[in-house]
């Protein structure tokens, strides 16, 4: 199985993942917590592509709502959301060794008005290591 891309929109993931419920049934994708780790197989790519779903501003604890994008444990971005909906995201990976790439995003928010059993922060709908 090639893990250097996940696609979450799917209703069966198969994937190294921690906090991102891939096992429960949502739609566009599936929902991730506060921070949420994902391996992925690296063979040498210069970047990564994110789709991620946000929820309205209003939804959450704090604003704007932060991401903080780790890459083996080294912060390589910090995105800004502001507003809610499918967006796209492209992070260059810059000196990154190994053939294993850990993917952690942490957020400074979680939805406030969530009646979930646990904090959902985002919904992941696609990974993808690129040239």
């Amino acid at each position: 199985m090639d893990y250097s891309g996940i696609d979450f929109r799917r209703a069966e993931v198969k994937a190294f993942v921690h906090n991102a419920y891939i096992y429960e049934l949502a739609v566009p994708g599936k929902w991730a917590n506060r921070a949420s780790t994902y391996l992925l197989h690296h063979y040498g790519e210069g970047a990564l592509s994110m789709d991620l779903w946000f929820a309205m501003p209003e939804a959450y604890s704090a604003h704007p709502l932060n991401l903080s994008v780790y890459v083996n444990r080294e912060l390589v971005s910090l995105l800004v959301i502001s507003r809610g909906g499918e967006q796209p995201f492209e992070v260059r990976l810059k000196g990154v060794q190994g053939d294993m790439l850990e993917l952690t995003l942490v957020s400074n928010a979680s939805i406030t008005t969530n009646t979930a059993d646990h904090a959902n922060c985002f919904m992941i709908l696609n990974l993808q290591l690129v040239p």
